[in-house]
């Protein structure tokens, strides 16, 4: 099965019952838990994975300082057999309490639909459920996947990045020497519409990895048995997001599908206007 990097991302002061519950994680010879801290989570994870790619581990098993572990955790979501799986948990808000899944909304890179729908129902337990995106808190990912999305996908770019998406990622040695050469047909291989938009908000890098991991060719999929709880003043977990009244939860499915569909619409008109 190879060993693991055990990567926490975190800023200098820690919670107790947190850095407890990840030291309580079931580990096997040659497991080992690093922690990084830093102000920005995104190049605390950026630094986990550059360590990881250098280390001899074959999985990298990310987790968050602020939320609370089982300690068969790791070996849950190994017990798999899958290179790509996420735990189930919800993101760190009251109103409106949220899971942290997003739905799959493409069969390959080259056919999708922009934004992802929030993964809202009860997901059936005992299974696997295939994901569009999740987050970073409780995720386990092999090596074969980093190295492909690197080689693939990003051509350069970070692993972590919160980014616009609004073209796919492009060499831009090769787009300086097309330009150069007048190569019309590289340029338009390169710089390729994804979103196709500049907003304000940009894409967090926990869902665009996802998504060009799925377009190298590798799946995101969820536990919905691994439940850490993510702490707020007490350990959330999706219980709170479960047992809320139906009303709520309607209000809450409404909206999401309303917002949902309002940004695609958007995204299609751009589409459409980009390409004439």
């Amino acid at each position: 099965m190879g060993t693991c990097y055990i990567g926490v991302a975190g800023p200098d002061s820690e919670i107790g019952i947190c850095r407890d519950s990840i030291e309580q994680i079931e580990r096997r010879p040659g497991d080992a838990i690093w922690y990084g801290r830093g102000t920005k989570g995104y190049e605390v994870r950026q630094r986990h994975f550059n360590n990881f790619i250098d280390s001899d581990h074959e999985w990298l098993l990310l987790l968050d300082h602020d939320m609370v572990y089982a300690p068969d955790t790791l070996t849950r979501l190994m017990a798999h057999g899958v290179v790509y799986v996420s735990g189930y948990y919800l993101q760190r808000r009251y109103h409106p309490m949220l899971p942290v899944w997003f739905k799959p909304n493409n069969d390959g890179a080259s056919d999708w639909v922009w934004p992802m729908e929030p993964f809202l129902d009860e997901p059936e337990s005992g299974r696997l459920h295939e994901l569009g995106a999740s987050g970073w808190g409780c995720v386990l990912i092999h090596r074969t996947v980093v190295e492909a999305v690197r080689a693939r996908i990003l051509k350069g770019q970070w692993d972590v990045l919160e980014d616009g998406m609004d073209v796919w990622p492009y060499d831009l040695t090769v787009v300086m020497a097309a330009l150069r050469e007048g190569d019309l047909d590289t340029l338009r291989r390169e710089l390729c519409p994804l979103r196709g938009q500049y907003d304000r908000q940009p894409i967090g890098s926990d869902i665009r990895y996802p998504f060009y991991a799925r377009a190298a060719g590798y799946p995101l999929f969820g536990d919905p048995d691994v439940r850490p709880g993510h702490l707020i003043n007490y350990p959330l977990g999706e219980n709170d997001f479960s047992q809320q009244d139906a009303g709520m939860r309607a209000a809450v499915q409404e909206q999401a599908q309303e917002a949902t569909a309002r940004g695609r619409a958007m995204w299609a008109e751009r589409m459409r206007l980009l390409y004439g």
